[in-house]
């Protein structure tokens, strides 16, 4: 229960410190639903532009017609979501002017017909992707195998992003189950070697090396786009590294016992049977001759 608390806690930091990099902009709007100003910091990645907005002084919705907002001061936007799901309302503007563009989402069913209407409508560079935005906060991350092997732990997820999505993306944080240590953080944006995706499944790697005793560790996975949505919590996924082996010791083996070479045989020699001679082998190998010497005995 206190693991699943603190991940709660943690996610919903998270999810503070996602909406605030997209903050909500402020609109002027006059009587003929013209917005002529946009107040955001020029340093925003992610915007989102109305479609309709509230009139203070009658408390009623007025439809936006046209937005006429420099955007060229926007050097980090990359994401642009139209909040409106039906394209007849949408707003005519010129994105032409926002140097670092990616993608523009719209919360209405798009098919051919209807990209190349909002193409005419709402004007972007070539190379801008205009995709459906894909609601994340109602997705289920679903679990599967998770394991750890040499140095590796290694967890599988069902993949609730659509293929192509810029902006979209799957956080994993992982904390000690004691709660002891600080919290790591791994974002598929930033480490993308970590998170390999296929076949409608994430496998998502993280390298720890054994220590002398048993760690467990708890993983929270969540999937987050632009906006500052993310999707539901789901239990921490438990995965225990098991303790370092013990080597056993190899035992020192006894000194070896050396064995004396014994001193060779005589070997007789063949000739006068009344004068038999010996000799040793020859030591130094290497002799190129032999000399005998014979001594002559005295008669009686």
């Amino acid at each position: 229960m206190k693991i699943n608390k603190l991940a709660a806690v943690l996610m919903s930091l998270m999810l503070c410190l996602m909406a605030v990099s997209a903050l909500a902009s402020e609109f002027t709007i006059d009587e003929y639903g013209v917005v002529s100003a946009i107040t955001a910091d020029s340093d925003i990645e992610a915007l989102v532009l109305p479609a309709k907005v509230r009139n203070v002084e009658t408390d009623e919705d007025v439809q936006v017609s046209k937005i006429t907002a420099d955007f060229s001061r926007f050097e980090e936007l990359q994401y642009i979501l139209f909040d409106e799901s039906d394209r007849r309302f949408l707003p005519k503007v010129d994105l032409t002017t926002v140097p670092n563009l990616e993608c523009v989402y719209f919360k209405l069913a798009l098919d051919q017909d209807t990209l190349e209407e909002l193409r005419q409508k709402i004007k972007v560079n070539d190379g801008i992707d205009l995709l459906q935005w894909a609601k994340i906060s109602n997705k289920s991350i679903i679990v599967g195998e998770n394991k750890y092997d040499n140095g590796k732990v290694t967890i599988s997820f069902s993949d609730v992003i659509p293929d192509g999505y810029g902006g979209y993306g799957y956080e994993v944080v992982r904390i000690s189950s004691d709660g002891s240590g600080s919290e790591e953080y791994f974002d598929s944006e930033t480490s993308l070697s970590q998170f390999e995706t296929g076949n409608g499944t994430v496998v998502f790697t993280d390298f720890i090396e054994q220590t002398d005793t048993e760690q467990t560790y708890c993983y929270s996975i969540t999937a987050y786009d632009p906006f500052g949505a993310a999707s539901g919590l789901q239990n921490p996924v438990r995965v225990t590294i098991p303790a370092k082996a013990v080597p056993t010791p190899t035992p020192t083996p006894a000194p070896a016992v050396s064995t004396p070479t014994p001193a060779p045989a005589p070997i007789p020699a063949t000739g006068d049977e009344a004068h038999p001679v010996l000799w040793t082998a020859l030591i130094a190998m290497s002799a190129i001759g032999m000399l005998m010497l014979l001594r002559k005995r005295k008669e009686a």
